[in-house]
């Protein structure tokens, strides 16, 4: 059974806050940048008021196998790593803005961002999330599995497939 965290103020710096078995969520993120954002199980859900965005982008956010963290409106994150799934709600962009390597997947109506001057954002895991993709800065990496939908280049999108696939926006 899943542990309910209720209503909470987290404050993240240079900490890792650990999440194990979230089943309802509202999260107030305070305090300075830095840190790490761990989602071992469950499902956090970030509402309007419970959000990455009010730290800078310094969070690097690891979700585990099974896990899943929702958006409710656009965040920022340092990096983004795990096995997990990201629900990108609709009207909003997950922007990442460092070397990433992410497994898990993006899934929701929002759409994705790619803002990592010098840094390679490589996703290998099989998204649907359907608000499209802009990368403004830095190299996306991925197969014609994990990038999805119109890409918007600024930068350097680079299709890494090792099997057959297909691209259906060229």
């Amino acid at each position: 059974d899943g542990a309910s965290l209720g209503s909470n103020n987290i404050g993240i710096k240079d900490y890792t806050v650990t999440i194990n078995n979230a089943t309802s969520t509202e999260l107030v993120f305070t305090a300075d940048n830095g840190g790490s954002l761990v989602v071992n199980s469950g499902n956090l859900a970030l509402n309007n008021s419970g959000s990455l965005a009010q730290l800078d982008a310094d969070l690097a956010v690891i979700i585990g196998s099974g896990a899943v963290l929702t958006t409710a409106q656009s965040e920022a994150v340092k990096s983004l790593e795990g096995d997990g799934s990201v629900v990108i709600a609709a009207s909003t962009s997950l922007t990442v803005e460092g070397e990433t390597s992410f497994n898990g997947a993006l899934t929701g109506d929002g759409a994705l961002t790619v803002n990592a001057t010098g840094e390679t954002v490589e996703l290998t895991g099989t998204n649907t999330f359907t608000g499209g993709t802009t990368v403004t800065a830095g190299t996306l990496k991925g197969d014609s599995d994990a990038l999805q939908g119109a890409i918007a280049n600024s930068g350097t999108v680079e299709f890494a497939q090792s099997t057959a696939g297909e691209y259906a926006e060229v």
